[in-house]
């Protein structure tokens, strides 16, 4: 059985990882505003995938452990990757 400061900790989990997909994208969208010729397609498709991250969080509740553990399995080797790499 899972405790509340447990569960706690995994809600914060979710969305901090939400907020480092969010920020991942901001930090895209900039680098790509300074080139030359910015891609504004990319720029979208950024701008789309931050207001996706943001509903997703915006809709999180502490009590489903189901949603929590999606985001957590299902994005955080996403930030990891990108943190390794770079």
């Amino acid at each position: 059985m899972t405790t509340t400061i447990e569960a706690l900790a995994r809600y914060e989990t979710a969305q901090e990882t939400l907020g480092m997909l969010v920020a991942m994208r901001t930090r895209w969208i900039y680098e790509e505003e300074q080139t030359d010729a910015p891609d504004v397609g990319k720029i979208a498709q950024w701008k789309k995938e931050q207001a996706h991250f943001n509903n997703e969080d915006d809709a999180l509740l502490f009590t489903d452990s189901v949603e929590i553990e999606r985001v957590i399995t299902g994005y955080g080797p996403l930030i990891k990757a990108n943190f390794v790499a770079g």
